[in-house]
């Protein structure tokens, strides 16, 4: 149980905040500290945490906007950077440009255009370091922060790698370019649309990358073996929406569209485990791994926090607004502050917990062996 939180949120449609971000504290949601001017336009299409001394917020808009901001325990959220990328911004990822700096900002956009910037630069509408291409109907994008490989889904184009560091180098930009599935029976292959992807952390390499599709499939590709998806396994019938390896790299959390949230078990080969309750579409997952717990959220409007083992859960709070994104907030030392969260209507949240009231799947597994001994033995 998690006693003492503070979470910043932003009002739904209709109520004439759309757009604003809010920080306050869970018991009472009384507001503390405001960010952002409502706009429905703004809705938030990607979320991105950068750790540090300051932690920082990377927020990618539909209207365009990409910012970076500081997030203080005290004074709430500040802005660092803001870039207009000039089209409707899908993702945003902090690229690692030495091993203390993460000053480089790479954008997709829907169009297929992509743009490097530079965090430094506080003209708002600056040229970009680094302008790049990739195929149009972006829908997902994934980021290796290891081997600075970027993973592309499209919806009419099948699954693209592209390597970080040889950005500028558009005859090395490209190092990977996946195959469908097999046709079946009588011939036939779906049409490409990778709905979700996500790198596996089971390869330092950043060689395997997970796929979801929108046909409800779920998807494994090695770029070491080959083009074609090393394993193709039906997920429901409904679009994939999110996915969230473990680190290792066995189990893959996925959601789709119609509310359901399962682990998939590499090894066993089959989905070893489910989260219910949803009411909505699960449109966003995170993973805390030292402290085993799992976030997500959805167009239910609850951001929820399970135990990565047993799957019981720690935390359910009502945001008041349709979710798109979440995500826990690192500081410096990776020690668990924040989640953070964003909604459709450009709405960022943040939930802050204290960490001596975690307890880790192990815990909870053994208290709960032992109290069903307990009861055993009165009887």
């Amino acid at each position: 149980m998690i006693r003492e939180q503070s979470v910043i949120q932003g009002d739904g449609q209709g109520n004439g905040d759309e757009g604003v971000v809010k920080k306050g504290t869970a018991k009472g949601y009384g507001v503390v500290h405001t960010w952002g001017d409502a706009d429905r336009q703004a809705g938030v299409a990607s979320m991105e945490c950068v750790p540090g001394s300051t932690p920082q917020v990377l927020v990618a808009r539909k209207n365009g906007l990409v910012e970076r901001v500081d997030v203080d325990e005290a004074t709430g959220f500040s802005l660092a950077w803001q870039k207009d990328v000039g089209g409707e911004a899908v993702s945003a990822h902090a690229m690692r440009c030495s091993p203390d700096v993460e000053r480089l900002v790479s954008v997709f956009r829907e169009d297929g255009v992509g743009k490097v910037y530079d965090s430094r630069d506080e003209n708002d509408k600056g040229d970009a370091v680094i302008d790049f291409t990739c195929p149009q109907k972006v829908t997902c994008t994934a980021h290796h922060s290891v081997s600075q490989h970027f993973a592309v889904g499209c919806q009419g184009a099948e699954l693209k790698v592209y390597d970080g560091e040889n950005i500028s180098d558009t005859s090395r930009w490209m190092i990977f370019a996946a195959k469908g599935g097999k046709p079946n029976s009588v011939g036939l292959c779906d049409r490409p649309w990778n709905s979700a992807v996500a790198f596996n952390h089971g390869r330092e390499d950043g060689s395997q990358i997970i796929v979801g599709t929108g046909y409800g499939k779920l998807r494994l590709y090695d770029t070491h073996v080959g083009r074609r998806p090393q394993l193709d396994v039906p997920f429901k019938n409904y679009r994939i929406t999110c996915l969230a390896p473990e680190m290792c790299g066995n189990r893959w959390w996925v959601g789709d569209a119609s509310g359901n949230l399962q682990v998939f078990d590499v090894r066993a080969g089959k989905y070893a485990g489910a989260i219910k309750g949803f009411g909505g579409s699960v449109r966003s997952l995170d993973i805390q791994h030292t402290e085993s717990l799992i976030a997500s959220a959805g167009l239910d409007r609850f951001v929820r926090v399970n135990a990565l083992r047993s799957r019981s859960s720690l935390v359910k709070l009502y945001a008041t607004s349709q979710l798109t994104a979440v995500r826990f907030l690192l500081k410096g030392d990776s020690t668990l502050d924040t989640i953070a969260g964003g909604s459709d209507d450009a709405k960022v949240g943040l939930l802050k917990e204290e960490k001596k009231t975690l307890k880790t799947a192990d815990q909870q597994s053994y208290a709960a062996k032992s109290n069903r001994s307990k009861k055993r033995r009165k009887k």
